[in-house]
């Protein structure tokens, strides 16, 4: 009796530290949700009145607005440099979220509210910003995702399992009309998403493959877009996509790699996000909630 007694004395001391760890456990990846800087958030007028920008230009805008030199050399090119203000605001800007549980253990963010600052950026009492008269005005005209192009790859990491940040990966199939191939979850087929929907993520990495022109990267947009919706969920995907099914990672990584690039930066056994927010083939354009240089 006393040694039964005993077992289930430990049995219920080792089940109570198990979900006190996982709770903690849990707890701490809930934390890393969205990256707001740490940093002041200062004035970008002198940087777009300029014509020619520097390196240190550069690493300024990036920790500003989160947008990379990629993203930032297409807005000049463009003209299009007071949409920085738009992404300097957001990237700054406090934010309401929740917890939304998926399956049993598994729980994604969702942002509920984006709260405007309405500060001049030059620190008068004043909304003036540029051509648009205030900064409500600026951000009314701003995308969040300003420099898009078709075959970018989107990563967000706002998706654990219990502390486990999996997160979830697409492929931007036209980046005219807006649209993103994704598989979204068990007991569902890929299928084309509206890219907006990526607003509501708490944090987001746009990135884009290195040293190859747009037609190239259309090219993997268009087959990913045409070939691989209609896939079935399997959480598992391994090799081969038709009949054996995908996942989210996988779906991006086998567009890529019909074409000769191989995105699983860990050659491991399953393909994710990770792997390919960590590829050296790929660069970042845009990051929101994260970091500036930093993997969440």
């Amino acid at each position: 009796m006393k040694k039964r007694n005993l077992f289930l004395t430990r049995l219920l001391l080792l089940i109570t530290f198990l979900v006190i760890a996982l709770a903690v456990w849990t707890g701490r990846a809930e934390a890393d949700v969205h990256y707001m800087p740490d940093y002041e958030k200062i004035d970008l007028q002198d940087i777009l009145q300029k014509e020619y920008l520097e390196v240190r230009d550069y690493e300024v805008l990036l920790r500003q607005t989160g947008l990379g030199r990629l993203g930032v050399d297409e807005l000049w090119g463009q003209e299009r440099q007071e949409e920085l203000l738009f992404l300097q605001q957001r990237f700054f800007a406090p934010i309401e979220y929740e917890c939304r549980r998926r399956w049993v253990l598994y729980h994604s963010e969702r942002v509920i509210q984006e709260t405007r600052d309405e500060t001049r950026y030059n620190g008068e009492d004043t909304n003036e910003v540029g051509e648009h008269g205030n900064l409500e005005e600026a951000a009314d005209h701003g995308d969040f995702l300003p420099t898009v192009r078709t075959g970018d790859i989107l990563i967000t990491f706002n998706g654990h399992f219990l502390g486990w940040r999996s997160g979830h990966a697409g492929i931007v199939t036209d980046a005219e009309k807006g649209e993103v191939l994704e598989a979204m979850s068990l007991g569902t087929e890929s299928r084309i998403c509206a890219l907006e929907h990526w607003r509501e993520y708490p944090s987001f990495i746009l990135l884009r493959l290195k040293n190859t022109g747009d037609e190239k990267r259309q090219e993997i947009g268009k087959y990913a877009g045409e070939k691989l919706v209609g896939i079935p969920y399997r959480l598992l995907s391994l090799c081969g996509i038709e009949g054996e099914g995908t996942q989210c990672a996988y779906l991006v990584w086998s567009a890529y790699r019909f074409f000769g690039y191989n995105l699983d930066s860990d050659g491991g056994f399953v393909v994710t996000p990770y792997d390919i927010y960590q590829s050296d083939l790929l660069e970042i354009v845009q990051v929101y909630g994260v970091k500036p240089g930093n993997c969440p």
